[in-house]
């Protein structure tokens, strides 16, 4: 059993963070990577990967003031994920502009998302984990089927041929935040943890809403600062961000 459990470990290793060129990272809302991943980027930064983010909906239904208007909101949520991308040093923030709460096409999704993903050609995808159980948003259960979705035709030659594209032969898996089976640790420091505040303070339509009586932001620095202590202790560090790491290998019939 041994045996056969270091085969899969070989046939299936992770990846090195300072050997990936190019990484992206999808967000079903504006906000969901500097929350689930921020520190990570902030990481990825200073090992100087090209970093790219994609932002499937507007984010329009985010907020409990029936006052705004859905335009307004959607509008200021993509100005602020801007500014946060900005901070967290992406290279590029793309808008799919899905409306947010799932009313679109899993069809639809897919196909735009594996575009866009597709000009890009990145060695690893960051996503939501569509299989998180008790997971009921369905702009993160559709956003994580459409990753899957792009990576099992990230090397069909004539899908690609389809939207005049070129196949994806870079993609080294899928890395799922918002997950319960995580697999890949990533250590992070103070400052790496800092600056995803920083940028999560930018969406301000967000983090200044209050639950009770706490502000999202001091509630969310609190929910960040534990996740991360309690990740690095599995790992004998003091800070880590956990996710669930899927091999190409893995993607279609085998499991390891």
């Amino acid at each position: 059993m041994c045996f056969f459990k270091l085969i899969a470990h070989f046939l299936t290793k992770k990846p090195k963070l300072n050997e990936l060129k190019k990484v992206v990272f999808v967000g079903p809302h504006p906000d969901d990577i500097e929350i689930a991943a921020g520190g990570t980027v902030a990481k990825l930064k200073e090992l100087g990967v090209e970093i790219h983010f994609i932002i499937v909906t507007d984010g329009c239904l985010g907020t409990d003031n029936d006052t705004i208007s859905e335009e307004w909101l959607a509008k200021t949520r993509e100005i602020e994920a801007t500014e946060s991308a900005k901070i967290l040093g992406a290279q590029s923030v793309s808008f799919l502009s899905f409306s947010d709460g799932g009313l679109y096409s899993q069809e639809d999704l897919n196909i735009e998302l594996y575009k866009k993903i597709m000009e890009i050609s990145p060695d690893l995808i960051w996503g939501p984990d569509p299989s998180l159980k008790n997971e009921f948003h369905p702009d993160h259960i559709k956003t994580g089927k459409a990753i899957e979705f792009y990576a099992i035709n990230s090397g069909n030659i004539l899908l690609a041929k389809r939207y005049g594209l070129s196949t994806n032969k870079n993609l080294k898996g899928i890395a799922y935040y918002f997950t319960s089976k995580p697999n890949f640790f990533i250590t992070t420091r103070k400052r790496h943890i800092a600056k995803q505040l920083t940028a999560l303070k930018m969406h301000e339509s967000q983090v200044k809403q209050k639950i009770d009586k706490y502000d999202n932001m001091k509630l969310l620095s609190l929910v960040i600062k534990i996740s991360s202590k309690k990740n690095g202790f599995k790992r004998c560090r003091f800070n880590s961000e956990a996710f669930r790491y899927v091999h190409p290998l893995e993607w279609h019939c085998f499991t390891f």
